[in-house]
């Protein structure tokens, strides 16, 4: 459009489009608010007002160069946004489409999270099964009774050793104080021992049995038993109950006893012995027991005098044959080793006396791993002071015997002789034609023969 200034008007030099007029016969006020005013008030550029229809526009404003004219190029506001309101529309639909495929995609990706979510939840829940029944039948099959508690002290469960043991099956000991189920006393004084469940919950961390307790069952029946409690904490480490795990020592203390026993036998018949014995290590050739009469033998105070002693230190330097005792020990020692016996004479000291032969008995035994030999010790001091005195006695008859055969020898050649001058003075009467004196003939000479 061309317009120009015409007083307190603005006209519009060509035809309009909209108005069906004469060219400079459409004229606007000066002062309205419209593009052809502000056009003539000298305002160039880019506005936005109302055309001649006063219907809403966007015209750009240009003076013609050496007139009063203005040129004003316009587009309805309607038709700029008509476009943009269908591409608003299309980028619109396209947003909501891209949205809901978000929400879609949203959904289905939540959807598919929380199925592995479940899924993943399944599978601990399968594993946290299985490690239970993993758990549990563990807790079944293992030899030692096992009880668990809550925080509380009120027992949770027992496996089968367990319930043998108190008495109390699982379902009827569940829920109940831990006193009422596990009950023990001290078997010497019957006193009530303290249970170890509250021990832990006390002071927090594992505690032992004392010795000499006595586990009493729900029908009465009396067991020792040995046993230990832990606490059970979460990962936050806050006590959530203990674990007592207990086992029957019946059969222990039968054995236990029994050993006592028969060591409280050897240790009488080891005492009681006349002979010393004593318990030789045989790696370290050094004596590690002896009973009293080793002591009483050696004319010593005490037997730590004779432990951890080498034989020769309880002997003299040399033994009888001359030889070191040092050297010589060893080879009796080695020799009882490789024969499994050995037997022989040795000389020991003491105080009390010169040294003295004793008869030595090495036995090597393996006891615990260790190599050892039973040795007996039998004085032969009396024995061979005997010995001497029946060789002085037997020499002394043995001389005697001899005296007397010498006497007899001599008796009966007299005798002998005396027969044979008698046999002789008959023989010489005989060739005188006299009679035998002494009668001694024939058989006289006989007889003279087998005397």
């Amino acid at each position: 459009m061309l317009v120009r200034r015409e007083g307190d008007e603005v006209v519009f030099l060509n035809p309009l489009r909209h108005v069906q007029a004469q060219p400079m016969s459409v004229r606007r006020p000066m002062d309205a608010d419209l593009v052809a005013s502000r056009a003539a008030r000298g305002q160039a550029g880019l506005v936005q007002a109302g055309d001649y229809r006063n219907v809403p526009v966007v015209a750009d404003l240009r003076p013609v160069p050496a007139t009063a004219w203005y040129m004003v190029t316009k587009v309805d506001v309607d038709e700029i946004f008509a476009q943009a309101r269908r591409r608003g529309l299309a980028v619109l639909a396209m947003t909501a489409t891209a949205a809901l495929a978000l929400v879609m995609a949203a959904l289905a990706l939540r959807a598919m999270r929380r199925r592995n979510a479940w899924r993943t939840r399944f599978q601990q829940e399968r594993e946290q099964r299985l490690a239970l029944e993993e758990y549990r039948a563990t807790l079944q099959s293992i030899g030692d009774g096992v009880l668990s508690t809550d925080a509380q002290g009120r027992v949770r469960g027992l496996n089968a050793v367990a319930e043998t043991l108190t008495g109390w099956t699982d379902d009827q000991a569940r829920g109940r104080p831990v006193g009422e189920v596990f009950h023990i006393v001290h078997e010497d004084t019957r006193a009530e021992v303290e249970s170890p469940v509250d021990r832990v919950l006390r002071e927090g961390g594992i505690v032992g049995l004392a010795n000499h307790t006595l586990l009493v069952a729900r029908d009465g029946t009396e067991r020792p038993i040995a046993d230990s409690g832990a606490p059970v904490r979460r990962d936050d480490g806050v006590l959530e109950g203990v674990v007592l795990v207990f086992r029957d020592q019946s059969a222990e203390r039968q054995a236990y006893n029994a050993l006592r026993a028969s060591e409280t036998r050897f240790r009488r018949l080891f005492e009681g012995t006349a002979d010393a014995l004593l318990l030789l290590d045989m790696d370290r050739q050094r004596f590690i027991d002896c009973n009293f009469a080793t002591v009483a033998m050696l004319g010593l105070d005490s037997r730590d005098e004779v432990l951890q002693t080498h034989p020769a230190a309880l002997s003299p330097p040399q033994q009888a044959d001359g030889r070191e005792s040092q050297e010589k020990a060893g080879d009796m020692i080695e020799t009882a080793r490789r024969e499994g016996f050995h037997r022989f004479e040795w000389l020991h000291s003491s105080r009390a006396r010169a040294p003295f032969p004793v008869d030595v008995i090495l036995t090597p035994v393996d006891i615990d791993g260790q190599h050892l030999a039973i040795t007996s010790w039998r004085d032969l001091t009396e024995a061979k002071r005997a010995e001497r005195e029946n060789e002085r006695v037997a020499q002394e008859a043995l001389e005697r015997s001899r005296e007397l055969e010498r006497f007899n020898r001599a008796a009966v050649d007299r005798e002998l002789r005396m027969r044979e001058l008698k046999r002789e003075v008959d023989a010489l009467c005989e060739r005188l034609g006299e009679s035998p004196r002494y009668g001694y003939g024939p058989a006289g000479a006989a007889d003279i023969d087998r005397s």
